[in-house]
């Protein structure tokens, strides 16, 4: 391995590492995962090992959604929508950060469509009974977890290449930024984003497979 591939793959597992930090500082839940020694199976580079981190990070993420099913059971829904909105989405338009804003869209959106898994029926509950710090920390937790599970599937970094460890860097971004932002709900986006990557290589593309990224997505 050359100094360059090498000085490529500490970056990148440098990078993980602050990641893996990052998600444990903070809520209960979080130092939760950082004390549960599967979590480390994930960056593994025996295969054996990550595919165990990855079935029990995957057991842990549904067991979080079924505890947010629990902790909001009994309570109107549209009030518990409602109030998880302004807890994430209320800004001050004239200080706001997203640097610095501490609200997460995912939360909502995943407490919506958890919501949506059960017919709808009035609440019987105040809302202020609600414990919704323990309804983000789940929610945060299954993000995290979410984002680890994916890279780990895509194998380790060990004894990479520095094309593959460049070409994993933009995946473990891009799968991030996806599962942060939704991408999947914002169409244009991503029509925009495959434009932007592949149409600097159509002739490449035509020649090589017959095709362009302008035919993909008209099919599309």
């Amino acid at each position: 391995m050359d100094r360059k591939t090498s000085s490529r793959k500490k970056k990148l597992e440098r990078r993980q590492r602050r990641a893996r930090k990052k998600g444990y500082r903070g809520s209960e839940s979080r130092r939760q995962v950082r004390r549960d020694s599967w979590i480390e199976k994930l960056f593994s580079s025996d295969p054996q090992l990550r595919i165990e981190g990855i079935t029990k990070a995957e057991n842990r993420i549904q067991q979080c959604a079924r505890e947010i099913e629990d902790l909001v059971d009994g309570f109107d829904p549209l009030g518990v929508i409602a109030n998880s909105s302004v807890r994430h989405f209320l800004i001050d338009p004239e200080t706001y950060k997203e640097s610095t804003h501490n609200g997460d869209s995912f939360v909502v959106e995943l407490l919506t469509l958890l919501l949506l898994r059960h017919p709808y029926k009035d609440g019987r509950r105040p809302l202020w009974e609600c414990n919704f710090d323990k309804v983000d920390e789940l929610a945060k937790e299954i993000k995290l977890l979410t984002i680890f599970s994916k890279d780990a599937k895509r194998g380790p970094v060990q004894n990479s290449s520095e094309e593959k460890l460049a070409f994993r860097s933009l995946q473990f971004r891009a799968s991030s930024t996806d599962i942060s932002i939704r991408a999947p709900g914002y169409d244009h986006h991503l029509t925009e984003d495959l434009l932007g990557i592949f149409q600097p290589m159509k002739d490449e593309l035509e020649q090589l497979l017959g095709f362009s990224i302008d035919d993909v997505i008209q099919i599309d």
